[in-house]
């Protein structure tokens, strides 16, 4: 019996590959949501797999009604990648939980998300 039902956005990334192996070793019912579905989770009958952009506000609804938790790892892969897309994507995500009455969110960010106080180091 599953423990709780959990949704990963970014689960084809290195880091949402181990969260949603980890999580199911736990014993989660894990629903994955991304663009491409990776083959791994389309063979394996206890993940279910959502396929979508992460503008696509019904499809994004469908995926998080009924879970207990979202752990989104998406983001740009690269400081050279269009990050404009994630801030409105989030509001969309947090908009769609409270509506569906999800509760809890982890979100995950990488370096190459800048913030224009960031200090300079070794990786810029």
């Amino acid at each position: 019996m599953a423990i709780g039902k959990l949704l990963v956005l970014g689960a084809t990334s290195p880091t949402g590959k181990l969260i949603v192996k980890r999580a199911q070793e736990l014993g989660w019912k894990v629903t994955v949501y991304g663009r491409r579905t990776l083959p791994e989770h389309a063979e394996d009958s206890s993940i279910k797999t959502v396929q979508g952009q992460l503008d696509d506000e019904d499809i994004l609804r469908t995926a998080i009604a009924d879970q207990h938790v979202v752990i989104s790892v998406f983001g740009p892969s690269s400081s050279r990648a269009d990050a404009d897309v994630f801030v409105p994507a989030y509001r969309l995500i947090l908009q769609t939980m409270r509506c569906v009455g999800v509760k809890r969110i982890i979100a995950l960010s990488t370096y190459s998300v800048v913030d224009p106080r960031d200090k300079p180091n070794l990786l810029r």
